[in-house]
């Protein structure tokens, strides 16, 4: 009995410890299951932080290509901007060459509008290099008092009419017919500008007009004409009847004392090839030809530029004035008293219909 008891009390003992083993392998397996699982977790951990390193990472790459996207956008931008910054270079480029090319243009139209070197021309004053060396200087008249005549009206009174206008008279007027008195007309044109230095030697001048009316054979004329003796011709002062009219002035000692107005048609002349006959021909007047006095002014011209104290692109003044041969008898005077017209300064009408002093000169 005691021996049954001692195998039984053996069995649970030894089942206890069975248990105790079993214990400490199943505290154990859990230790280590916990281990393990710690060490999952750990894992688990590390994993979840590679797994949130390799998410940071791939953020951070994201992020790189973002930055390297938003590098590469700034630099895309830089290179658009770049770009546009080189468009509108190019294109500021191309303003300026068009810039350039306008400037150019407008010096060119500038240069083209600059006058042939040979030939300088203002508004009145045209100045010609010949090729001879010589100078050509025509000078248009170009103010409206610039033009002027006067008349004796009454002798007894010393009365006087005294006017400008866009035609004027030369010759004679009738002072009384019955009697067959006639008075001049004494014109005068003054051209301003004149473009001769002192010291220039005069080679030719001329003195043209257009007429502003026709003539026939039987009404012949003699015009005197003279020039003003002063290195700067004044303007004309129509108001002032006492002291300012062109018979007033001072004359130069050269003139042209007798140039005969006779209109022969050619035609009709003689010799239709001979000088006279031409000249007689020229004399009957167009209102449309430009008409050129015979007899050269440029004894008057350098008498004026010649005189102490004129000065290049100073003014002068013609005269001319009806008159009568030396040598006529006074019987025969009324069959020249005649009188013709010609144009002043007429607004109706183009510059080229007005008066004109051309000069030609050398300087030495």
């Amino acid at each position: 009995m005691r021996k049954v008891f001692l195998v039984i009390f053996e069995i649970l003992l030894f089942g206890a410890c069975t248990v105790e083993k079993t214990d400490e392998v199943d505290d154990k397996d859990t230790s280590d299951q916990s281990y393990e699982s710690g060490m999952s977790d750990n894992q688990s951990d590390t994993s979840d932080e590679s797994e949130m390193s390799d998410e940071e990472s791939d953020t951070s790459d994201e992020s790189g290509m973002s930055d390297n996207q938003s590098d590469t956008s700034d630099e895309s931008e830089m290179s658009d901007n770049q770009s546009d910054t080189s468009d509108e270079s190019e294109m500021s480029d191309d303003q300026s060459d068009q810039s350039d090319e306008s400037e150019m243009s407008d010096e060119q139209s500038d240069q083209s509008e600059i006058p042939d070197e040979d030939t300088a021309t203002s508004d009145h004053v045209e100045v010609i290099n010949n090729t001879d060396g010589s100078v050509t200087v025509n000078v248009t008249l170009n103010a409206e008092k610039d033009a002027v005549t006067s008349y004796l009206m009454d002798a007894a009174s010393s009365s006087w009419n005294y006017f400008y206008g866009s035609s004027i008279n030369v010759g004679f007027r009738v002072y009384d017919l019955l009697e067959d008195e006639y008075v001049a007309y004494h014109s005068a044109f003054r051209f301003t500008d004149v473009d001769v230095p002192a010291g220039a030697t005069i080679e030719s001048a001329e003195f043209s007009f257009h007429p502003t009316n026709e003539v026939d054979s039987s009404k012949k004329l003699y015009l005197r004409a003279a020039m003003e003796k002063s290195v700067d011709s004044e303007p004309f002062d129509t108001s002032n009847y006492t002291t300012d009219r062109p018979d007033q002035r001072s004359e130069t000692t050269a003139s042209i004392d007798e140039h005969l107005l006779k209109c022969i048609e050619l035609d009709d002349c003689y010799d239709p090839e001979s000088s006279y006959c031409k000249d007689r021909a020229k004399d009957c007047w167009d209102r449309e030809v430009r008409y050129t006095m015979r007899g050269d002014f440029k004894e008057m011209v350098q008498e004026i530029i010649d005189t102490t104290g004129w000065v290049k692109k100073n003014a002068m003044t013609v005269f001319i004035t009806g008159t009568y041969p030396s040598a006529m008898p006074s019987g025969e005077r009324p069959d020249y008293s005649n009188d013709r017209s010609v144009t002043g300064y007429d607004t109706d009408k183009a510059p080229s219909y007005y008066p004109v002093l051309s000069i030609t000169f050398t300087v030495k």
